[in-house]
């Protein structure tokens, strides 16, 4: 599907389920390793799926930004950790009402990721520019534009991602590697499906997995995820959520 065909309202719904579904493929049961065909299939059979913890803390976030107002981060509660990491989808709600302001955005990602580690928060604001960047121009636009009002570091290793064949993508540490391997997948992609599946099958973990879900999310829109797919999210949180940043962005739109 064209992403012209998509309205705003219809993209941040479909950067939120997108992440949700690549989070919850993407898990490892050990955290190293990518899920067996087995696992897949039996993930994709599933009637319902509960959200992943990265997603989980993106719904507490976006709560906070839709009660405030947009020119302010609300202060960041917890954020939940995925192993030695802190997960990078909580940043996603920041991303979704920023447009490609990366001054704004680089503030309010850094707020949210005050506590994490220097390069976890870097990774974050890498992430969220390349979302809000996708909403304005074509993919490889978006890559070049993100990657250079990102830190100089992740910037660049976003920016090469595409290029490089995905045993390099894989040996970097995290959270770059999460990251990278999550806008790899994206780029290899020729829709919301293959994108997830991409990213699944690095083995690079359920952040890798949400990063190219958003992603995928964000270009091709809700419209791209096929329904029976979409509605295998348990919570309706991702969708409310991006109804509710769709009235908010519309109200600042028309003051």
């Amino acid at each position: 599907m064209n992403v012209g065909q998509c309205d705003d309202s219809d993209r941040l719904r479909g950067a939120l389920v997108g992440a949700a579904l690549g989070e919850i493929l993407a898990r490892s049961g050990n955290g190293t390793d990518a899920p067996d065909v087995a696992t897949l299939e039996r993930r994709l059979r599933a009637d319902r799926w509960p959200l992943g913890p990265g997603m989980q803390a993106a719904l507490e976030v976006g709560d906070q930004v839709a009660q405030a107002d947009l020119g302010s981060l609300p202060p960041p509660r917890h954020l939940h950790r995925t192993g030695d990491e802190l997960n990078l989808l909580p940043v996603l709600p920041v991303a979704l009402t920023g447009a490609f302001r990366p001054n704004v955005i680089r503030q309010r990602a850094a707020a949210l990721f005050a506590h994490a580690p220097p390069e976890t928060a870097e990774a974050a604001i890498a992430f969220a520019l390349l979302v809000a960047a996708l909403f304005d121009g074509d993919r490889l636009t978006a890559l070049d534009e993100a990657a250079e009002a990102a830190p100089a570091a992740v910037g660049m290793a976003m920016r090469s991602a595409p290029l490089e064949d995905a045993d390099r993508v894989i040996a970097r540490q995290e959270p770059t590697r999460s990251l990278v391997a999550g806008v790899w997948s994206f780029y290899q992609a020729d829709g919301v499906v293959e994108a997830l599946l991409i990213a699944a099958r690095t083995g690079a973990g359920g952040v890798c997995g949400g990063v190219s879900g958003a992603l995928a999310g964000t270009w091709w829109g809700l419209r791209g995820i096929p329904k029976e797919l979409a509605g295998k999210v348990a919570d309706p949180g991702p969708i409310t959520l991006g109804e509710r940043l769709a009235r908010l962005l519309a109200g600042a739109t028309n003051r």
